[in-house]
């Protein structure tokens, strides 16, 4: 786990905290004092919503106050539950002439302290019930026992469709029993890679050790139902997960789905919550929520009608996320359940789109062909006739160079990553290899056709233009679709090097400023000189070899050093290297 933080002690924290969000949004005040967040335009005539809980999970709980979601927040400090009289205090700075909900997670902390706060305010005259969410299945019924599940991100929802719910008017006894309905169909599983960190501690937990997790970590740290210490592939992951959401497991199967639960067809539909624990990247968790819509459909027939993915509560920087299901169909209450979850809300700390969803079951495979008849389409109607200049003497030869030459490529990734890692972004490799696999996949398929030479050089540009990004993309894709139209008129050995010159036109990369022109230009100066394809693949190997120490003066390896410390030990540049492995499998190729 890390252990680095920008604030390294917890002291003021959640103090300062709270100010930094109640600036992003200027109906939210805080009561420093009492750590409580609450919304200065609260209407009068309707339920007070109000949760609250340890800090550490925001944006749970203050960042979800304003119109449409919590009235209130009350915070205490990190992983610890406010006190009665902080909770009590809220209530003087809201309106309580219609009653005020509580909803906690279900921890006995917070039980506690709001229990005690409801009977306080209610022997003041002041009607007040409580909603305590427990939605954690790693938890089941004989290890619950007396206390129950613990509560995670479900609880995100229910604060969103209680709140709603009192915007539209609904008054306090239904608030109150709509929110039980709503926990008794809910489900939530969390994983983690690692325990989460607080800041100025040391020595509470270690980390787990290398390659490991743990399925259904609590948002404490608390151990989970299993540890995994060889961590699987992303797809046997979502698999565990979903199968103690879903499953037959009577211990944990605390929600009950029918089959037309699953679908929306006959019912409002389930609806999915993807959360970040803290500490897993935007691109991951979007990643992970693919492969969790994909799972629910292909194995369970669940079809959400409503997916949420992003950071919802989380464990301060916990390397985790978690899964919520919530069976709208089983929630047995004459309201349109979707309607409350799209409302908009100003509060901050909700992200979720608010209309525009389909009714029923959304098809992503149907979306998803739709899209690819678009994308044909336009691509019919850019299309060029390349069918021009010679044709390739064997196509199968050619075949044969274009695979070894990716092979190699490929082969190269764990180098060049090394390398790109050391003096650039680190990007390098795995930008060539994914290339490369792509144009493999296009082999033997009518996306690369091998007959004429000017075709099979632009289906190799229409293979690259979307899989190949960032600058190396850009100046493959330039080279090419360049020596596309040169081969139409032009010999091999010319086309290269007039594609080189229309290349330059386009950057002010030339021998010696430590890029791919290294390896590419004394390539296409070889051929042009009428050198043997041998020759030219050992200038191109030449050049790249000549970068190794050499100072760039294009591109982010620029920023490598502060220009004094000299370039002993730098490595080959990646692109140059990756360029010129290629040229080796274009001619080990050639010779199979």
């Amino acid at each position: 786990m890390t252990t680095k933080h920008i604030f390294n002690n917890q002291q003021g924290l959640v103090v300062k905290g709270l100010h930094g969000l109640i600036s992003s949004n200027p109906i939210l005040r805080l009561d420093a004092h009492n750590k409580v967040v609450y919304n200065s335009q609260a209407h009068p005539d309707r339920v007070s919503v109000v949760s609250g809980g340890g800090a550490g999970h925001e944006p749970f709980a203050a960042a979800y106050v304003g119109d449409g979601m919590l009235t209130a927040a009350v915070s205490g400090e990190i992983f610890a539950s406010p006190s009665t009289a902080q909770i009590t205090s809220a209530l003087s700075l809201i309106p309580t002439g219609k009653g005020v909900l509580f909803i906690i997670l279900n921890y006995t902390g917070d039980a506690l302290h709001f229990g005690l706060a409801a009977e306080k305010a209610r022997a003041k005259g002041i009607k007040a019930e409580m909603v305590v969410v427990g939605d954690d299945v790693a938890v089941g019924r004989k290890q619950g026992g007396l206390v129950g599940r613990r509560g995670l991100a479900g609880c995100v929802l229910v604060c969103k469709i209680l709140g709603a719910a009192a915007v539209k008017g609904m008054d306090l006894e239904n608030l109150a029993a709509f929110g039980r309905h709503i926990v008794a169909n809910l489900g939530t599983i969390g994983l983690s890679l690692d325990h989460c960190h607080v800041p100025g501690r040391t020595g509470e937990w270690e980390s787990l050790e290398a390659g490991s997790c743990e399925l259904g970590m609590g948002i404490h740290n608390e151990p989970g139902v299993r540890h995994i210490h060889q961590q699987p592939d992303p797809k046997h992951l979502v698999d565990e997960m979903l199968t103690l959401l879903l499953g037959d497991d009577t211990d944990r199967n605390f929600v009950t789905w029918k089959e037309d639960d699953k679908n929306g067809e006959n019912g409002e539909g389930p609806v999915l919550m993807i959360n970040n624990l803290g500490g897993t990247s935007t691109l991951e968790m979007s990643a992970f929520a693919e492969e969790v819509v994909s799972q629910l459909a292909s194995k369970w027939s669940v079809y959400p009608t409503r997916v949420l993915s992003g950071v919802y509560m989380t464990s301060l920087n916990g390397p985790g996320f978690s899964v919520t299901l919530l069976n709208t169909s089983g929630v047995q209450y004459q309201v349109h359940l979707l309607t409350l979850l799209d409302d908009v809300t100003t509060a901050t700390g909700w992200a979720g789109a608010h209309g525009g969803w389909p009714k029923g079951k959304r098809n992503l495979a149907a979306e998803a062909k739709q899209t690819e008849a678009l994308l044909l389409s336009g691509t019919e109607a850019e299309a060029t006739d390349d069918r021009k200049g010679p044709k390739n003497a064997n196509p199968k030869d050619i075949e044969s160079a274009i695979r070894a030459a990716c092979l190699k490529v490929i082969a190269s990734e764990p180098d060049l990553t090394k390398w790109d890692t050391q003096v650039g972004d680190g990007d390098c490799g795995i930008t060539f290899a994914t290339a490369a696999q792509a144009v493999i996949d296009g082999l033997g398929t009518p996306a690369l056709p091998t007959t004429f030479a000017s075709q099979t050089i632009a289906s190799i540009v229409h293979i690259l233009e979307p899989t190949m990004g960032g600058t190396s993309g850009a100046i493959f894709s330039l080279y090419l679709t360049a020596l596309s139209g040169a081969l139409q008129t032009q010999p091999w050995n010319e086309a290269a090097h007039s594609a080189l010159e229309a290349l330059l036109k386009y950057t002010p990369a030339r021998e010696g400023d430590r890029t791919l022109v290294d390896s590419l230009s004394p390539f296409c100066k070889a051929l042009k000189e009428g050198k043997s394809l041998d020759a030219a693949v050992k200038a191109g190997a030449a050049g790249a070899e000549h970068t190794r120490g050499m100072r760039a003066r294009l591109g982010r390896a620029t920023y490598v050093g502060d220009g004094t410390t000299g370039t002993e030990g730098l490595p080959p540049d990646p692109g140059a290297w990756g360029v010129a492995e290629l040229f080796k499998g274009i001619q080990e190729g050639l010779r199979l």
